[in-house]
């Protein structure tokens, strides 16, 4: 756990690379201010539009509690040592975007403390080689989409803190990123009731920390809590990620096979699932499908595979399935499964080959609370730990709660 910590900070520290407060001028935006303001705190502007450029080490502030309608661009930025900060003032919390915010090119730059509402597209965007950016403590309470971070993207990129809710699409979207290790962080926020997947991975090397998703999948099937996938062989993406000590619950899908805490999806390889927890999920908790040379590790899964819509017929806390043959060398260590009904089982594997070739167990515990089997491995249904552990081999224990 400390070194979990350590990691944390020591990533946190370094995406930005720079001091998100300013000590620096500020200039001050009131929506409610009449026309002709210098941009002074007694006398600020009434607009964003009044904001031309950017000037490193300054502060632009809009006055909480105010709304504005637009979009703020943000096609530069700051310095690693004078850095720009876009925030609210006056103390009584949020200043609200109806509209959108873009980091188009930005560099250390940090929004922070706005509500962003945007009915017809992402509320907040990283784009065209944004680098040394965060977004934190944003909230974004509906609408189309959530956050975007496009394939464009430069280093240092993210989104902390914050709180993304009853968006109809997906609620945080990485779409063809590829960075350094770490360099994209997911950490801290919490997101619910999301219409499509809560975090959607199309992309390499991010970390995804820290968050609490729950109630995705609203209207469509065949979505997740934390989706890592790519639309292709070959395409490169789904891998390298990082994906630790999220809460995943309530994802839904009553229509088809998903709903899961968290999946790694066709073509992907060479991720990290480490310390999360899942409960109450529709589908699996983890779902390994089609995918390689993953690290599963210390991993708590708790009365999922719920079923609600009837429709699933892989009711197991962890499921390495394929239809490819592709589930392969994938190390799973001290994880523990508890199936709550008995109709379910800790693991299900039905995969090509039977079992699934070159997948590892080690050290972890798994127990039918519900009083029913262990796990179906392609048909063989049972509790017989030596029978488990001969299949891969493993070196499992079925009790010890």
């Amino acid at each position: 756990m400390i070194r979990r910590f350590i990691f944390l900070l020591t990533a946190l520290l370094l995406v930005g690379g720079f001091t998100h407060g300013s000590s620096g001028p500020s200039v001050y935006i009131d929506p409610t201010a009449g026309g002709g303001g210098s941009g002074t705190v007694a006398s600020p502007y009434n607009t964003w539009a009044s904001v031309t450029s950017l000037t490193p080490g300054t502060s632009y502030l809009q006055k909480c509690g105010t709304t504005w309608t637009g979009t703020i661009t943000i096609p530069s930025g700051g310095t690693s040592l004078a850095p720009v900060v876009i925030g609210s003032y006056n103390g009584c919390g949020n200043a609200v975007i109806t509209g959108a915010v873009v980091f188009s090119g930005a560099t250390y730059t940090s929004v922070q403390n706005f509500t962003i509402t945007n009915s017809s597209g992402n509320a907040l965007t990283f784009t065209a080689g944004a680098a040394h950016v965060q977004a934190n403590f944003i909230t974004i309470p509906g609408g189309l989409s959530g956050v975007l971070v496009d394939t464009s993207v430069g280093t240092a990129v993210s989104l902390t803190n914050s709180t993304i809710s009853s968006v109809s699409g997906v609620c945080v979207t990485l779409e063809g990123t590829v960075a350094s290790a770490g360099s994209v962080i997911i950490s801290g926020n919490a997101i619910s009731n999301c219409g499509n997947d809560g975090i959607e991975v199309l992309g390499n090397y991010a970390l995804i920390t820290g968050n609490t998703v729950t109630a995705t999948g609203q209207s469509l099937s065949g979505t997740s809590a934390i989706h890592v996938y790519t639309s292709g062989s070959g395409t490169g993406f789904g891998q390298h990620n990082v994906i630790s000590n999220n809460v995943t619950t309530y994802a839904v899908d009553t229509t088809g096979q998903d709903g899961v805490g968290i999946e790694l999806d066709q073509w992907t390889s060479s991720n990290t699932v480490s310390g999360n927890f899942g409960y109450g999920n529709n589908g699996a908790c983890l779902n390994l499908y089609d995918t390689a040379n993953n690290t599963i590790s210390g991993n708590t899964c708790v009365g999922n595979s719920v079923n609600g819509g009837a429709t699933h017929t892989l009711l197991a806390e962890e499921v390495l399935n394929s239809s490819l043959g592709l589930t392969t060398g994938n190390a799973n260590s001290r994880n523990v499964l508890l199936p709550t009904a008995s109709s379910n089982w800790a693991v299900y594997s039905a995969a090509s080959p039977e079992p699934p070739a070159g997948n590892t167990f080690a050290a972890d515990i798994y127990e039918n609370v519900g009083g029913g089997s262990v796990y179906n491995v392609n048909g063989t249904i049972g509790s017989t730990l030596a029978t488990w552990n001969g299949f891969w081999p493993a070196t499992d224990a079925f009790s010890g709660i």
